[in-house]
Protein backbone atom coordinates (compact mmCIF):
# COMPACT_ATOMS: atom_id res chain seq x y z
CA UNK A 1 0.00 0.00 0.00
CA UNK A 2 2.84 2.27 0.58
CA UNK A 3 4.77 1.51 -2.64
CA UNK A 4 2.60 3.47 -5.20
CA UNK A 5 -0.81 5.49 -4.91
CA UNK A 6 -1.51 2.98 -7.71
CA UNK A 7 -0.75 0.17 -5.60
CA UNK A 8 -4.25 -2.43 -5.38
CA UNK A 9 -3.69 -2.02 -2.03
CA UNK A 10 -3.62 1.55 -1.15
CA UNK A 11 -7.12 2.40 -0.95
CA UNK A 12 -7.53 -0.12 1.58
CA UNK A 13 -6.38 2.39 4.36
CA UNK A 14 -6.98 5.93 5.12
CA UNK A 15 -4.47 8.39 3.13
CA UNK A 16 -4.54 12.40 3.24
CA UNK A 17 -2.53 14.38 0.58
CA UNK A 18 0.41 16.85 2.44
CA UNK A 19 3.21 18.04 3.49
CA UNK A 20 5.87 16.78 6.11
CA UNK A 21 5.58 18.18 9.42
CA UNK A 22 1.99 20.04 8.21
CA UNK A 23 -0.48 17.20 9.58
CA UNK A 24 -4.06 16.87 7.85
CA UNK A 25 -4.68 18.18 11.08
CA UNK A 26 -4.70 17.57 15.09
CA UNK A 27 -5.71 14.33 16.05
CA UNK A 28 -3.79 12.28 18.10
CA UNK A 29 -3.55 8.43 18.29
CA UNK A 30 -5.26 6.48 21.34
CA UNK A 31 -1.17 5.41 22.19
CA UNK A 32 -0.24 9.28 22.15
CA UNK A 33 1.26 11.32 19.53
CA UNK A 34 -0.41 12.18 16.09
CA UNK A 35 -3.06 10.03 14.50
CA UNK A 36 -1.03 10.61 11.11
CA UNK A 37 2.15 9.12 9.67
CA UNK A 38 4.10 10.62 7.23
CA UNK A 39 5.25 8.50 3.99
CA UNK A 40 7.77 10.91 2.13
CA UNK A 41 7.39 8.16 -1.17
CA UNK A 42 3.94 8.94 -1.93
CA UNK A 43 3.77 12.75 -0.05
CA UNK A 44 0.67 11.06 2.13
CA UNK A 45 -0.23 10.65 5.66
CA UNK A 46 -1.91 7.42 6.14
CA UNK A 47 -4.34 7.56 9.08
CA UNK A 48 -3.83 5.28 12.28
CA UNK A 49 -6.03 5.67 15.73
CA UNK A 50 -3.99 3.13 17.93
CA UNK A 51 -0.22 2.48 16.58
CA UNK A 52 1.72 3.44 13.87
CA UNK A 53 2.23 -0.34 13.11
CA UNK A 54 -1.91 -0.29 13.00
CA UNK A 55 -3.04 2.00 10.32
CA UNK A 56 -6.60 2.34 10.23
CA UNK A 57 -9.06 0.27 7.05
CA UNK A 58 -10.94 1.93 4.72
CA UNK A 59 -13.95 0.71 5.20
CA UNK A 60 -15.42 2.88 2.42
CA UNK A 61 -13.89 0.45 -0.08
CA UNK A 62 -16.41 -2.67 -0.38
CA UNK A 63 -12.93 -4.69 -1.46
CA UNK A 64 -11.40 -4.16 2.34
CA UNK A 65 -15.60 -5.19 3.07
CA UNK A 66 -15.20 -8.42 1.17
CA UNK A 67 -11.52 -9.49 2.31
CA UNK A 68 -12.82 -8.60 5.57
CA UNK A 69 -16.40 -11.14 5.14
CA UNK A 70 -14.44 -13.92 3.17
CA UNK A 71 -11.80 -13.98 6.54
CA UNK A 72 -14.84 -14.08 9.26
CA UNK A 73 -16.32 -16.89 6.66
CA UNK A 74 -13.38 -19.29 6.60
CA UNK A 75 -13.37 -19.22 10.37
CA UNK A 76 -16.90 -20.35 10.49
CA UNK A 77 -16.21 -22.93 8.10
CA UNK A 78 -13.67 -24.14 10.34
CA UNK A 79 -15.98 -24.42 13.64
CA UNK A 80 -15.60 -20.96 14.96
CA UNK A 81 -18.08 -20.32 17.73
CA UNK A 82 -18.38 -16.90 17.69
CA UNK A 83 -15.75 -13.68 17.55
CA UNK A 84 -15.34 -10.12 19.60
CA UNK A 85 -15.16 -7.38 17.62
CA UNK A 86 -12.44 -4.35 18.64
CA UNK A 87 -13.67 -1.19 19.11
CA UNK A 88 -16.08 -2.11 16.86
CA UNK A 89 -17.64 1.21 16.67
CA UNK A 90 -14.76 3.17 15.18
CA UNK A 91 -15.24 1.78 11.95
CA UNK A 92 -16.85 4.32 10.25
CA UNK A 93 -14.54 6.85 11.47
CA UNK A 94 -14.46 10.18 9.05
CA UNK A 95 -10.89 11.43 10.22
CA UNK A 96 -11.67 14.95 7.96
CA UNK A 97 -14.24 16.11 10.85
CA UNK A 98 -13.04 14.72 13.64
CA UNK A 99 -15.26 11.77 14.01
CA UNK A 100 -14.01 8.33 15.41
CA UNK A 101 -16.68 6.55 17.13
CA UNK A 102 -20.76 6.22 16.16
CA UNK A 103 -19.60 7.43 12.48
CA UNK A 104 -22.54 8.34 9.88
CA UNK A 105 -22.40 5.23 8.32
CA UNK A 106 -21.55 2.77 11.07
CA UNK A 107 -24.50 0.92 11.21
CA UNK A 108 -25.06 0.47 8.01
CA UNK A 109 -21.23 -1.52 7.87
CA UNK A 110 -22.61 -3.41 10.98
CA UNK A 111 -25.59 -4.61 9.13
CA UNK A 112 -24.07 -5.68 6.18
CA UNK A 113 -21.14 -7.05 8.02
CA UNK A 114 -23.55 -9.24 9.97
CA UNK A 115 -25.76 -9.96 6.45
CA UNK A 116 -22.64 -11.71 4.68
CA UNK A 117 -20.92 -13.56 7.69
CA UNK A 118 -22.89 -14.08 11.13
CA UNK A 119 -26.13 -14.61 10.13
CA UNK A 120 -24.85 -17.62 7.99
CA UNK A 121 -24.23 -19.42 11.24
CA UNK A 122 -25.25 -19.92 14.78
CA UNK A 123 -23.07 -17.24 16.07
CA UNK A 124 -22.45 -15.20 19.47
CA UNK A 125 -21.16 -11.73 18.72
CA UNK A 126 -19.84 -9.63 21.22
CA UNK A 127 -18.71 -6.29 19.79
CA UNK A 128 -16.58 -3.67 22.55
CA UNK A 129 -17.47 -0.21 22.11
CA UNK A 130 -15.82 2.73 24.04
CA UNK A 131 -18.11 5.17 22.87
CA UNK A 132 -21.49 3.33 23.22
CA UNK A 133 -24.74 5.13 25.55
CA UNK A 134 -27.59 2.90 26.34
CA UNK A 135 -29.92 3.86 23.03
CA UNK A 136 -26.83 3.36 20.77
CA UNK A 137 -25.95 -0.38 22.93
CA UNK A 138 -30.12 -1.12 22.07
CA UNK A 139 -29.11 -1.00 18.34
CA UNK A 140 -26.27 -2.71 18.17
CA UNK A 141 -27.62 -6.05 20.35
CA UNK A 142 -31.38 -5.64 19.61
CA UNK A 143 -33.12 -8.61 19.30
CA UNK A 144 -33.51 -8.83 15.74
CA UNK A 145 -29.88 -9.99 15.65
CA UNK A 146 -28.95 -7.46 12.95
CA UNK A 147 -25.32 -6.28 14.17
CA UNK A 148 -24.17 -8.19 17.75
CA UNK A 149 -25.69 -10.60 20.29
CA UNK A 150 -23.90 -8.40 23.27
CA UNK A 151 -22.16 -5.57 23.88
CA UNK A 152 -19.16 -4.84 26.12
CA UNK A 153 -19.44 -1.14 27.15
CA UNK A 154 -17.11 1.06 29.71
CA UNK A 155 -19.11 4.01 31.26
CA UNK A 156 -18.93 1.93 34.99
CA UNK A 157 -15.25 1.19 34.61
CA UNK A 158 -14.45 5.29 33.91
CA UNK A 159 -16.09 6.23 36.73
CA UNK A 160 -12.74 6.58 38.71
CA UNK A 161 -10.61 8.18 35.95
CA UNK A 162 -10.00 12.25 36.47
CA UNK A 163 -11.73 13.76 33.67
CA UNK A 164 -9.56 15.72 31.14
CA UNK A 165 -6.88 13.19 32.58
CA UNK A 166 -5.01 10.39 31.01
CA UNK A 167 -6.46 6.15 31.78
CA UNK A 168 -4.29 5.97 34.96
CA UNK A 169 -5.35 9.27 36.61
CA UNK A 170 -7.73 7.82 38.94
CA UNK A 171 -9.82 9.41 41.50
CA UNK A 172 -11.71 7.37 44.40
CA UNK A 173 -14.87 5.34 43.55
CA UNK A 174 -18.37 7.36 43.72
CA UNK A 175 -20.81 4.32 44.96
CA UNK A 176 -23.67 6.23 44.39
CA UNK A 177 -23.06 7.47 40.76
CA UNK A 178 -21.86 3.55 39.98
CA UNK A 179 -25.40 2.52 41.34
CA UNK A 180 -26.93 4.88 39.35
CA UNK A 181 -25.11 3.72 36.10
CA UNK A 182 -25.43 -0.10 36.33
CA UNK A 183 -29.21 0.75 36.82
CA UNK A 184 -29.06 2.65 33.79
CA UNK A 185 -27.89 0.23 31.18
CA UNK A 186 -30.09 -2.37 33.22
CA UNK A 187 -33.11 -0.65 32.65
CA UNK A 188 -32.55 0.79 29.70
CA UNK A 189 -31.53 -2.71 27.80
CA UNK A 190 -34.17 -4.99 29.69
CA UNK A 191 -36.03 -7.07 26.91
CA UNK A 192 -34.61 -4.80 24.13
CA UNK A 193 -30.51 -5.88 24.43
CA UNK A 194 -27.78 -7.88 26.12
CA UNK A 195 -25.53 -6.30 28.43
CA UNK A 196 -21.96 -8.21 28.35
CA UNK A 197 -21.04 -8.01 32.26
CA UNK A 198 -17.20 -7.55 32.91
CA UNK A 199 -15.26 -5.50 35.30
CA UNK A 200 -12.27 -6.04 33.85
CA UNK A 201 -10.12 -7.47 30.59
CA UNK A 202 -7.11 -7.67 29.05
CA UNK A 203 -6.82 -3.97 28.87
CA UNK A 204 -6.93 -3.27 32.33
CA UNK A 205 -5.98 -4.49 35.95
CA UNK A 206 -8.12 -6.60 38.36
CA UNK A 207 -10.78 -4.77 40.03
CA UNK A 208 -9.95 -6.69 43.16
CA UNK A 209 -7.00 -4.38 43.22
CA UNK A 210 -8.85 -1.48 41.92
CA UNK A 211 -12.21 -1.35 43.37
CA UNK A 212 -11.25 -4.13 46.24
CA UNK A 213 -8.97 -4.83 48.75
CA UNK A 214 -6.29 -7.46 47.25
CA UNK A 215 -4.46 -7.22 50.81
CA UNK A 216 -6.09 -8.69 54.03
CA UNK A 217 -9.73 -8.90 52.75
CA UNK A 218 -8.87 -10.17 49.06
CA UNK A 219 -11.82 -12.98 49.63
CA UNK A 220 -14.18 -10.90 50.33
CA UNK A 221 -13.73 -8.15 48.27
CA UNK A 222 -13.92 -10.89 45.27
CA UNK A 223 -16.95 -12.23 46.67
CA UNK A 224 -18.65 -8.51 47.14
CA UNK A 225 -17.71 -7.42 43.14
CA UNK A 226 -18.69 -11.27 41.87
CA UNK A 227 -22.09 -10.91 43.73
CA UNK A 228 -22.89 -7.34 42.14
CA UNK A 229 -21.75 -8.42 38.63
CA UNK A 230 -23.41 -12.21 38.76
CA UNK A 231 -26.71 -10.25 40.45
CA UNK A 232 -27.64 -8.18 37.48
CA UNK A 233 -28.72 -9.06 34.30
CA UNK A 234 -26.72 -9.98 30.81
Amino acid sequence: AKKSKDNPYHDYYVWRDGEEDVYPNDMNSVFGGPAWEWVPELGQYYFHQFSVKQPDLNWENPKVRRELYDMILWWMEKGAGGFRLDVIDQIAKEPDLKITNNGPKLHEFLRELSRETFQKGDMIIVGEAWGATPEIAKKYSNPDGSEFSMVFQFEHIMLDQEEGKEKWDTIPLNMVKLKKCLAKWQNTLYQTGWNSLFMNNHDLPRIVSRWGNDGKYRKESAKMLATMLHGMQG
